[in-house]
């Protein structure tokens, strides 16, 4: 027997067989791709972890309100009204989130918070003093990101100019980082992989599929081919073309 606690804020959907839950007054993910019954997302609703997960929506929704035209308003906008956060995958989500997380704690020396900063007097030379702090708080990857996030925001938000616009990046990739494997490197790879790596390995290396596809994948995926007799499709999100 299911106990059901009744929790406030949640929008509960099915897509395609999967649950999704989130909290409403938010957007925030809170199940993602469930798949089971109705009785059995239930039982999830009803457990320790997830009531702990709708209490930290809920504490996160009550966020302080911020004066018109500072730093803290212009994010909060983008969360709440602005069309370009709903379009963003949930992993950009997370990333934007994270960036947010540190403005929000971050403090300038006299001026006080950063949130509270009006944004009419964010200048190039303050983003870059941002970025530099950042990077010295986290890393540089962070930092490209962080600065990223907020030329995003300041582009689409209600500014004459975009003072992140145009500013340097800290972090210089690898050339190497992402190069093809070699047909020995697949080979070593294949050879070492333990279960639960190779079959996201070999589609990936064969099929062509990046990690966040190979991890959404299930059997209904699998379906009759021309050519092959059967292969893994999917609905690519950018085009809506299967692959």
């Amino acid at each position: 027997m299911v106990v059901k606690v009744p929790l406030k804020g949640l929008n509960i959907r099915q897509s395609r067989g999967k649950w999704y839950v989130s909290y409403r007054s938010t957007g925030e993910t809170l199940i993602k791709g469930f798949e089971g019954t109705r009785y059995q997302l239930d039982r999830q609703l009803a457990s320790h972890d997830f009531r702990i997960k709708h209490l930290q929506a809920e504490t996160r929704d009550r966020s302080p309100s911020y004066d018109e035209g500072t730093l803290g308003a212009i994010i909060k906008w983008f969360k709440e009204e602005c069309p370009r956060w709903d379009k963003l995958s949930d992993a950009s989500k997370e990333d934007y989130e994270k960036s947010f997380t540190y403005l929000e704690a971050a403090r300038h020396e006299t001026a006080g918070p950063v949130y509270n900063f009006p944004v009419s007097i964010i200048t190039q030379p303050s983003v870059y003093a941002m970025r530099n702090k950042a990077a010295k708080d986290k890393w540089g990857r962070f930092a490209d990101k962080l600065v990223s996030h907020l030329s995003t925001i300041f582009k689409v938000g209600k500014m004459v100019q975009n003072p992140a616009g145009g500013v340097e990046k800290l972090h210089t990739a690898d050339p190497n980082a992402n190069h093809e494997w070699t047909d020995e490197e697949v080979q070593t790879a294949i050879w070492l992989a333990s279960d639960a790596v190779l079959t996201p390995l070999v589609l990936a290396r064969y099929q062509g599929f990046r990690g966040q596809t190979c991890a959404a994948l299930t059997w209904r995926n699998y379906i009759p081919d021309a050519k092959t007799g059967k292969a893994f499709s999917v609905v690519l999100r950018k085009n809506n073309e299967a692959s």
